[in-house]
């Protein structure tokens, strides 16, 4: 009996000692797990907290380089218009005797405008406009002229919008050939909206159906409806800018009144 109750208690060991391991708390086995996972966590955390630090810092300096740069651009920018403004002098001394302005003097305000030095330029459509006695309808023929002049057309756009702006904001009372001229500025300046309100006021201060009026203004409106849906009328659109040469020849040749 004995051997039988030592041999029972010597299986009954490892069997509590199994079970005791079966019912023991999950989380006392996975510590050393854990502890590995948070220590790596936090490694990687201060790892992208100090690469942060560092991108703030180069941050810092890079606005601050901006900061300097925006300052030494404004002090050339400051001189660049102050040899502008002597430039201008120039010019105007050489055209003061000119009944018209010359080409040389539009061209002078042409490359100040897309350098965009408008101080100068406002100056020199000022001397030009003066030297129109700031007649709206002298100012539109100038503007007309220098987009449909075979030598000049294509060149000087942007000073034709600037004449042409002039005399619409000078004229008392509508005036089709001012509008007409204004609305074939802003065509070629790519304003198509506004040369479209534009050539409907000039059909409209004209008083009659001026066939060449009317079929400018649907040109106008061709390419303002194509940049709304430029896939579905594309092919309209660039009917319409190949019509810009039939546009520039018909306004050379009628000029309202």
């Amino acid at each position: 009996m004995k051997k039988i109750a030592l041999a029972l208690g010597l299986v009954a060991v490892p069997a509590l000692t199994l079970a005791a391991t079966a019912f023991q708390d999950p989380s006392l086995g996975t510590d050393q797990p854990r502890n590995s996972t948070r220590v790596q966590n936090d490694s990687v955390r201060r790892q992208l907290q100090d690469r942060m630090q560092v991108l703030e810092e180069q941050l810092m300096q890079a606005r601050r380089r901006l900061e300097s740069n925006e300052q030494r651009l404004e002090v050339v920018r400051q001189r660049l218009n102050e040899c502008a403004d002597l430039a201008v002098d120039a010019v105007v001394e050489n055209d003061h005797h000119n009944c018209t302005p010359s080409r040389n003097l539009i061209s002078h305000f042409q490359w100040m405008h897309e350098n965009e030095l408008p101080e100068p330029a406002d100056r020199l459509l000022t001397h030009i406009v003066d030297q129109h006695r700031g007649d709206p309808e002298r100012l539109a023929r100038l503007a007309r002229n220098l987009m449909t002049d075979d030598e000049l057309a294509g060149r000087f756009d942007a000073a034709a919008l600037a004449i042409s702006e002039r005399a619409n904001g000078s004229i008392q009372r509508p005036h089709a050939a001012v509008f007409d001229a204004y609305a074939l500025a802003l065509f070629l300046n790519e304003r198509f909206d506004e040369a479209v309100l534009y050539g409907r006021q000039a059909l409209q201060a004209a008083g009659r159906e001026d066939e060449r009026l009317m079929r400018r203004l649907r040109t106008y409106e061709t390419a303002a409806s194509a940049l709304e849906s430029p896939t579905e009328s594309n092919i309209e659109f660039q009917g319409a800018i190949s019509s810009v040469a039939t546009v520039v020849e018909t306004t050379a040749e009628a000029q309202p009144r």
